[in-house]
Order: C-alpha cells, then sequence, then structure tokens
C-alpha cells in the first residue's frame, strides 16, 4: 500500500527512522518534510493520510504557519516526551508516542489512527536479511558527541580494504561497530559476515573450524565443512577476542592471512581465499607483544587501523538512559505490545549516575530485571526495585574480568582509569600483583600507572589501607 505523510520535526530528528520502520512494514511511504514539498507532489487529486509532528515543533525557530496549517484535520501522531495534554487538537485525545520509539510502537500507533490498515499492526513485519542497503551503524543507539564522531570513523575506514582493528571493553558492544565497517565496503560489504570468537575455539578444532576439512580426513568427518575463512570468501571475517587466541594458532592464522590461501584438513589442493579483516579484543595487545603473549607479526597484520570503542560510563549520561529506557521498552513490548511505560524520575537518575564496569551489556541485564519487576507488579515500588539496583551494584564487584577475560585499563579516560586502579586494589587488599592480573596489565604496567596517578605511597606506608604492600615495579 501507499501512504502519504507529513513529518514535521522538532528538536529529534526521526524521519530516517519512520522512512525504515514503514520500508520494513511493507509500505510504500510518500514522506513531505514542508509545505512546498506537498504542494510540488501533490497533482490536485492526492490527499495526505496523516501527519507525524515532533512535541518540541511548535518550539522551533523555524517553525511556518503554513506547514502547521497542512496538519488542521489530519490524524496526528506525536512523537516526543512532554505531557499529552499539551498536544489536544480540536478536543480529541492526543496519541503519543516517545522518542525512542521502536517498530513495532511505531506501526501500532499508526493504526490506532486509521493511518495503516489493521493487517499491518498486528504484529512485526519478518526482518529481511541484511543487504549492502541496511546501515547498521544507524541501529546504534546514542547521543554522546563522542559515539557520533566513532560512527564516522567507521563509515570512512568501510570504503578501504585494510584490516582493522576494534579495541574496547567487553560490552561496548565492538560487533555492532564490527558490522558497520564492515557493511559500508563497495565489494566486501555485500559479501557474507562471519563472525568468529577466537576464545571458543578448542585448540584440537582450530584447523578444522577455521580451515575447514575434506569428507573422510578423519573419523566421524561424513561430509566436507568449509571453515570460517573460507565461508568469509567475498565479504567479510570478524575475529572477536583476538587476544585470547593462543600462539600456537596465531601462527596458523597469521599464515592463512598472508598467502591468501588454507588448507582444510585432508585436502589434496589449498583453497583460495579474499575478504576483509576486522578483529576485535579487549586487551592491550602492545603489552602481550613485549610480554611474548601475541605475535608481533600478527598484531602488525590486523591492526592497520585501529579504533577505540568507547566504554559506556564515558559515553555520559544520556547514552545510558537511553539504553536503558529502549530495552526496557523492548522488554515490556514482549509482554504487551501496545505497552507505553514511563520510567519515574528516581529511576532515571540512578541510571544516569550509575558506574557500569560491564558497559551496555550490564546496563541491558538491569533493564531487563527492571521490566520484568513491573510487569509483575504493574507498579514501581521504589523499595523493591532498590532492592534490584542494589544487587546489580554488588554483581558489579569483582568484575566478571577476574572469572573470565581481564578487563584492561588501557585507553580510557586518565580518571575513569585512576578510579579503575584504586578499585582494583582495594578488591585485592593493595596487592598489585592480583590486581594487575585482575585489569589485564603486567605488575610493570601497573606500577607505572600508579605513579602516573600519584597512587604510590611512601615506602613502609600502606597502599589503599593494605597492610603489607608489595613495593617496586616488578618484573612482569
Amino acid at each position: 500500500m501507499t501512504v502519504n505523510l507529513l513529518l514535521l520535526e522538532g528538536a529529534t530528528e526521526f524521519a530516517t527512522r519512520v522512512r525504515r520502520c514503514l520500508d520494513v512494514a511493507d509500505v510504500q511511504a510518500n514522506v513531505f518534510t514542508c509545505c512546498e514539498e506537498w504542494q510540488q507532489f501533490n497533482d490536485g487529486h492526492a490527499q495526505l493520510d496523516g501527519a507525524i509532528v515532533g512535541t518540541g515543533f511548535l518550539e522551533n525557530p523555524r517553525f511556518r504557519q503554513a506547514d502547521w496549517d497542512l496538519v488542521q484535520g489530519l490524524p496526528v501522531l506525536w512523537i516526543g516526551s512532554k505531557p499529552p495534554a499539551l498536544y489536544w487538537i480540536g478536543g480529541k485525545n492526543p496519541v503519543v508516542l516517545h522518542e525512542d520509539f521502536t517498530f513495532t510502537q511505531l506501526r501500532s500507533r499508526l493504526v490506532e489512527l486509521g493511518i495503516l490498515p489493521r493487517s499491518h499492526g498486528m504484529a512485526p513485519a519478518a526482518r529481511r536479511a541484511p543487504t549492502d542497503e541496511d546501515d547498521f551503524s544507524a541501529s546504534i543507539l546514542h547521543r554522546s558527541p563522542r559515539v557520533t564522531q566513532l560512527i564516522e570513523d567507521c563509515r570512512a575506514y568501510a570504503c578501504v580494504d585494510s584490516p582493522v582493528l576494534l579495541i574496547g571493553e567487553t560490552g561496548t558492544g565492538k560487533e555492532l561497530f564490527a558490522r558497520a565497517v564492515a557493511q559500508g565496503h563497495p565489494r566486501y560489504g555485500k559479501g557474507p559476515f562471519v563472525p568468529v570468537n577466537c576464545g571458543s575455539i578448542p585448540e584440537t578444532l582450530f584447523e578444522s573450524l577455521f580451515f575447514g576439512h575434506a569428507k573422510g580426513s578423519f573419523t566421524n568427518a561424513s561430509r566436507a565443512h568449509k571453515g570460517h575463512l573460507v565461508q568469509a570468501h567475498g565479504g567479510v571475517l570478524f575475529l572477536d577476542e583476538i587476544g585470547d587466541l593462543p600462539l600456537q594458532q596465531q601462527v596458523k592464522l597469521l599464515r592463512a592471512l598472508e598467502d591468501g590461501v588454507v588448507w582444510p584438513v585432508g585436502a589434496t589442493e589449498p583453497v583460495q581465499t579474499d575478504f576483509r579483516l576486522v578483529a576485535a579484543t579487549n586487551r592491550d595487545l602492545r603489552e602481550m607483544v613485549r610480554e611474548g603473549r601475541f605475535r608481533a607479526d600478527l598484531y602488525y597484520r590486523i591492526a592497520v587501523i585501529e579504533i577505540a570503542i568507547p566504554s559506556l560510563d564515558t559515553r555520559g549520561p544520556d547514552d545510558k538512559v537511553l539504553l536503558f529506557a529502549t530495552f526496557f521498552q523492548r522488554t515490556m513490548q514482549k509482554v504487551d505490545p501496545h505497552a507505553q511505560v514511563e520510567l519515574p524520575p528516581w529511576i532515571v537518575e540512578q541510571v544516569a549516575a550509575r558506574r557500569f564496569p560491564g558497559n551496555v551489556r550490564e546496563l541491558m541485564n538491569l533493564a531487563q530485571r527492571t521490566a520484568a519487576l513491573f510487569a509483575r507488579y504493574r507498579s514501581f515500588d521504589r523499595e523493591r526495585f532498590d532492592g534490584i539496583f542494589a544487587d546489580s551494584h554488588e554483581l558489579a564487584f569483582p568484575r566478571p574480568a577476574e572469572a573470565a577475560t581481564p578487563q584492561p585499563a588501557w585507553r580510557m579516560d586518565q580518571s575513569q582509569e585512576r578510579l579503575r586502579i584504586i578499585d582494583a586494589l582495594r578488591r585485592h587488599g593493595g596487592r598489585r600483583e592480583a590486581a594487575a592480573r585482575a585489569l589485564g596489565i603486567s605488575r610493570k604496567t601497573l606500577w607505572e600507572k600508579m605513579r602516573k596517578h600519584e597512587l604510590l605511597a611512601e615506602p613502609g606506608t600502606p597502599v589503599l589501607g593494605s597492610p603489607t604492600p608489595d613495593t617496586g615495579p616488578g618484573e612482569n
């Protein structure tokens, strides 16, 4: 079907998201953003089916009466966060959608207004497989200027063939940024995107999983298997957590990357490969090279372009609140597709002020737990929800890095780095070797950073309350 929509934005830009939503819903939409565009299109027989207006439109310095006159008499969907009473037109109850709307919510409201037939609001449209026209960077929710610049960098580097190394803490969404880099390439962006978690590759299966194997090459090999490098031919190979790859496997991977061919296990002929390489890590690979835990030649092969992904704490409170509200609403929609729940100010304030060592993944967990509890009781009882937030705060210490992958304390804001070092030292009673291990750096590097941040005590004085701190940088 085809609809003619008038879109009048205020402070919030939503036209692109509306167009994408209608495209996914198989709706041909003619979108007009001003009176002149509509007049050029209208041949005298066409009609506007509805209007989508930002709540800040009436306060916009670019407000024009001619545009506003077109709205009169049309079904109107307001997008914003102000009280609905401000949007009454002609005595009708307004239909308001929060600015962080989802595609399902938008479709439901357009059906409610009669702009779309009910068949388009019963369920979300089937998701298309990603194509070269999909923009994965648009799915990275943010308000931080730092992330905006990061997305621009990803788009700029997408056009070149050089390997890219993404560096950031666990839970920062490195795969999303990897897809943003991958999908913009004129050739490789049209091929497959093959993600591989290097931290979960058994040593005995490395060659089979990465290079493939021929039929009958070993017991139970009843058919041939294409390895990850062959699967990525013509597309992008994404090697996540590449810092977890053992040295012996690093040698084999480097050889395949350098030669552009792989030898499947049991094969008599090599297989040519051609793909774009994007890797990611939460470790300090340069430090690992100095310590002999990562091959220098592999590092220089994969790190032609380095992109640092900021932690959620450094992105600022606006991004925390935006992401929390989005994850909360998505969870609520699974319970009630028409649910429109406004978070109370005290929750918003707690989320904005909170530290998230686990980054977006930790914030998502907290949002989902909050939504599940609200769905159970249908009220924001502060005493009950304070318990969830307190439990989540306790779960943040010790950091997941201690039990799983070390979290580096590098390439972050200086104040943030200092806080992480202090926290690690306190949790380990001032023992630098244990603190360095938890931070994913060497003891010598930790000593240097402590000196930089003026955290070294005078000889014989306890460090951060430790009764018996070790002294000196040590060897490793």
